[in-house]
């Protein structure tokens, strides 16, 4: 697998990794029941002794309760329910199902998210009779599951069939939390057919409270953090980091590759080259747009933003949504495509 692949697949696992799965559905003696199918494309989910197959549109609604909050802006919501439309079927390609694993996306099942509201409503209302009395009772949790959920039905149903495509293909629409100020340009680093991702500056990213995140580590931790991720440092052919000591001598070994946004490609220590996103994942960064010192009692990396850089940065489009903008406009501002019924 080439280093290109390799980041792509690590892009999209870091993005819908883990898969959540759950009954929402009444199953009976581990048979499958087949659902309605307005949308024509079903997500065929499987867990041990049983199977359900549920309609797209109603599985999106599961997928953006669990990425998002129903507070967030409505446009946002829009335009967060069209980016899972399109990536279900940019997987799907021109089959009717797929399975809930191959895609691979975090969802929130019925039962979870009747809990999880009904405890939100009691927290938010404890001081009040209809509050307390719903804390001690239990009463009352499908009505308040049900108001809660009808403005995320709502949302998915007005951009029902909408995804995005370029030349005809659907696109991978990637995202990310904060990015460090400006996306990344696709075709850069991807590849001719990642055009579609453009690079856009996000003024407004810097700002978060999570755009900048340092973290601290001991010359141990940083070694044995690589070592169990199986990076190996060498150098003139020999491994040498199990043997080093001193935190001067391991930032003298680090030079790091970047592109023209800031973020990090390769890391070299050593005759050792690793890519961003595993040195990354190996450390617990937010970022691969990272800067990496000494100080008293070790290493301190620094990083900007939170994700990997690509597509749309939510940080940014919740800001676009906030001052105005309709989900389209947000959409265009990081995509390279056509909005167009599936």
């Amino acid at each position: 697998m080439t280093d290109r692949k390799k980041f792509i697949m690590l892009i999209l696992f870091s993005i819908f990794f883990p898969l959540v799965i759950g009954s929402v559905c009444v199953l009976v003696n581990g048979n499958k029941i087949s659902k309605a199918k307005p949308s024509g494309k079903t997500i065929l989910v499987d867990n041990k002794n049983y199977s359900f197959e549920m309609d797209m549109e109603n599985f999106i609604s599961y997928v953006l309760m669990a990425q998002m909050y129903e507070s967030e802006p409505e446009e946002l919501l829009k335009a967060k329910s069209v980016i899972i439309r399109t990536y279900i079927l940019y997987k799907m390609k021109d089959k009717a199902q797929i399975a809930a694993s191959d895609l691979g996306m975090e969802y929130r099942n019925y039962g979870e998210l009747k809990n999880s509201r009904f405890q939100d409503f009691c927290r938010e209302n404890i001081k009040s009779p209809k509050g307390m009395a719903a804390y001690f009772t239990g009463i009352g949790s499908y009505k308040i599951y049900n108001e809660k959920n009808k403005k995320i039905k709502r949302i998915v149903d007005k951009t029902k069939g909408k995804i995005i495509k370029k030349q005809g293909e659907t696109i991978l629409p990637l995202f990310h939390n904060i990015s460090n100020g400006k996306t990344r340009l696709g075709e850069e680093i991807l590849g001719k057919e990642y055009s579609y991702l453009k690079s856009v500056i996000c003024q407004n990213d810097i700002k978060e409270k999570e755009y900048l995140c340092t973290r601290y580590l001991t010359v141990n931790e940083f070694k044995e953090k690589l070592s169990a991720n199986g990076i190996v440092v060498f150098k003139d052919g020999k491994e040498i980091l199990k043997n080093i000591k001193d935190k001067k001598e391991i930032i003298n070994l680090i030079t790091v590759e970047k592109d023209k946004e800031g973020y990090a490609l390769k890391i070299r220590i050593g005759d050792t080259v690793v890519l961003a996103d595993d040195f990354s994942k190996a450390l617990g960064l937010n970022s691969t747009d990272m800067s990496i010192e000494e100080y008293e009692k070790g290493i301190r990396i620094t990083t900007k933003g939170n994700g990997h850089g690509f597509g749309m940065s939510i940080s940014y489009a919740r800001y676009l949504a906030g001052h105005g903008k309709p989900w389209q406009e947000i959409l265009s501002t990081f995509y390279d495509g056509k909005i167009v019924e599936y």
